[in-house]
């Protein structure tokens, strides 16, 4: 029987760039014809650099794999002087069982739930839940009380085999991407909202933000059914067929994070020397070229603004970056412009 050939799909966005700063670069661009999310760049002096998704050839392999555990990667920025929000990891029965088999000591010095009742003793609520390795926001979830966290660990543990609790820090969210020992774009993360006009239900609110960011990323990025959203309307005393009042802005999702429904607001000109060098001094210090810094602070304008580093991201995506408009989508293509020039060296 003769198999249909796979239809290839269109070039995503990145793929499209890399393709565009190839030509500037004599350079010729593979990639895997039917995502095309994967590949390779061959430069003219015989340098093959190779991508997947927003994975380029300019971190070292030992660095991103540190910075991509959460708790790890904690840890190191502790180590060197850098402000974190305090947290505990969690293994779960499958993991310990496993870990069991071949080291009994190290499998006593784990801990689970009772670790995370603990913590949350010591700390209070609200506490952050999420996997200890992931990215875009998912799983990421609000703990306001005891069950809650319960609840979040236990859903967690049936996916992934280690998760992070941390506390809770204050703050507006912010992305600094350093390439080349330079911040090349910073920008602020506004979680999945909606603002009250006195008229339409929680429900219909949301539904609308729904429909508009599936138009524009041609996908969805949030389910109304999501309980994350059911949580965060109960912390503010309301529910989805509630009809809040006109100007009340409403927070959705715990994560801010532009691949679960998040909005940015460039923020590249306004930070601050301080904050530049902070970014900078964190990638250098964990040995990576090209990152992105994830922290809460008040003002990343201000000198003085205290924070709190929640993660590094050893492979950045800023395709939705660089679909909110021209100037945007410039500074992502400077930016991937440094990383081809480090990439061509041999």
């Amino acid at each position: 029987m003769t198999r249909a050939p796979i239809e290839p799909r269109p070039a995503p966005p990145l793929l499209a760039l890399f393709r565009h700063l190839a030509a500037e670069f004599g350079a010729e661009v593979y990639g895997e014809p039917v995502y095309g999310y994967a590949g390779y760049i061959d430069f003219p002096r015989g340098r093959r650099a190779f991508f997947k998704a927003g994975a380029l050839d300019v971190n070292r392999h030992g660095a991103a794999e540190l910075v991509r555990d959460k708790n790890y990667a904690a840890a190191l920025l502790r180590h060197f002087g850098f402000t974190v929000p305090d947290d505990v990891l969690l293994a779960s029965p499958r993991y310990r069982a496993e870990v069991k088999l071949k080291n009994r000591r190290i499998e006593a010095g784990l801990g689970g739930l009772e670790r995370a009742r603990g913590f949350a003793e010591t700390r209070g609520f609200p506490l952050y839940v999420k996997p200890n390795e992931g990215y875009g926001g998912q799983g990421v979830s609000k703990a306001w009380d005891a069950r809650q966290l319960e609840d979040d660990v236990r859903a967690l543990f049936r996916r992934h085999l280690r998760v992070l609790v941390q506390a809770a820090a204050a703050g507006r969210d912010f992305r600094l991407v350093v390439a080349g020992g330079e911040v090349t774009l910073a920008y602020e993360r506004i979680p999945f909202r909606v603002t009250g006009d006195g008229v339409r239900t929680v429900a219909a609110l949301a539904r609308e933000r729904i429909a508009q960011l599936t138009a524009r990323e041609a996908g969805g990025k949030v389910a109304l059914g999501d309980r994350r959203i059911r949580r965060q309307l109960q912390s503010a005393g309301l529910a989805l067929v509630d009809v809040p009042p006109p100007g009340r802005v409403l927070t959705l999702l715990p994560a801010a994070n532009l691949s679960a429904g998040g909005a940015a607001v460039d923020r590249t000109a306004e930070a601050s020397a301080r904050f530049r060098s902070i970014a900078v001094e964190i990638c250098r210090q964990t040995g990576l070229v090209f990152a992105a810094v994830d922290l809460l602070a008040d003002d990343i304008a201000a000198e003085d603004s205290p924070y709190n580093v929640i993660e590094i991201n050893a492979a950045p995506g800023l395709s939705n970056y660089a679909a909110l408009g021209p100037e945007a989508a410039a500074r992502v293509e400077e930016t991937y412009r440094r990383l081809f020039q480090l990439m061509a060296e041999p």
